[in-house]
């Protein structure tokens, strides 16, 4: 999964996106773009994916990188999405 800066993202990347967010080894990059992935897709203008993205478990996720305190641009996309 590309996760670039210009990519329009989907449920179908929820998977991905997830997986990018739980992994310990994961670089602040890699989570960074996977965050904004869901930040993307929240704030669609027609029909936001909500539901999925709350049944999909990122939510804990999310609170989880307000704790980054390492890096701001993390805790801010987390607190965005």
């Amino acid at each position: 999964l590309d996760v670039g800066d210009k990519k329009a993202f989907t449920i179908d990347d929820i998977p991905k996106l997830i997986a990018n967010l739980s992994a310990q080894d994961m670089d602040n990059s890699t989570v960074l773009q996977s965050i904004r992935g869901f930040r993307r897709m929240l704030t669609a203008e027609r029909s936001p994916p909500v539901q999925e993205v709350v049944d999909s478990g990122a939510l804990p996720l999310f609170v989880s990188l307000l704790d980054r305190h390492d890096d701001p641009s993390l805790q801010f996309e987390a607190a965005w999405a």
